[in-house]
């Protein structure tokens, strides 16, 4: 067994040194043989279509590297893109939250203000049933909004008694501004 291996060993570097010396005195050189296996594996069809010759390897290297750098581009886009939607969204939270505390603050004015009705139609009602010089005599010294609030849900006869028994230069300020 080992005079066998021993004779294959020779061999192989019997062949390698006529190699050598053929591809060293330019007889028979490495880009013969190279260029020979390529041209019998070319006409083999199937080999053929997989085969890429230097230019062509070079060729979609170039192609390679473009698209690389497309791709790094595209990328750096991306990421530019999502901080925006990321601060977009951020903006959106925060319109939301601002929505969400304008539509409480409606509620409250709407809840003021329908209290603020129910309290003027009750004042209104009570200072209706009271004598009308009474009624002149304490309304002057509420607010004056509220006067006219009180004012505008009684009925023009009663307010008609109450300004006459008021001082003249008040019952004309009040009068001014009522909205019958």
């Amino acid at each position: 067994m080992k005079k066998v291996l021993l004779g294959i060993l020779i061999l192989l570097i019997l062949a390698g040194a006529t190699l050598f010396l053929l591809d060293y005195f330019k007889v028979f050189t490495f880009e013969d043989i190279k260029e020979k296996v390529l041209a019998e594996a070319k006409s083999i069809p199937v080999i053929a279509d997989y085969m890429v010759t230097k230019d062509q390897n070079k060729e979609l290297e170039g192609k390679l590297k473009e698209l690389q750098d497309e791709l790094f581009k595209v990328e750096e886009q991306n990421q530019s893109l999502l901080e925006e939607l990321k601060a977009r969204d951020n903006k959106v939270l925060e319109q939301e939250d601002t929505i969400i505390n304008l539509q409480a603050d409606i509620k409250k004015v709407t809840e003021d203000t329908r209290d603020y009705k129910a309290k003027v139609k009750r004042l209104a009602d009570v200072y209706a049933e009271m004598e009308a010089v009474k009624s002149a005599d304490i309304l002057p010294k509420l607010d004056t909004k509220l006067v006219i609030d009180i004012l505008n849900k009684m009925d023009e006869e009663i307010v008609a008694e109450i300004l006459s028994e008021m001082d003249t230069a008040i019952a004309v300020e009040i009068s001014n501004q009522l909205s019958y």
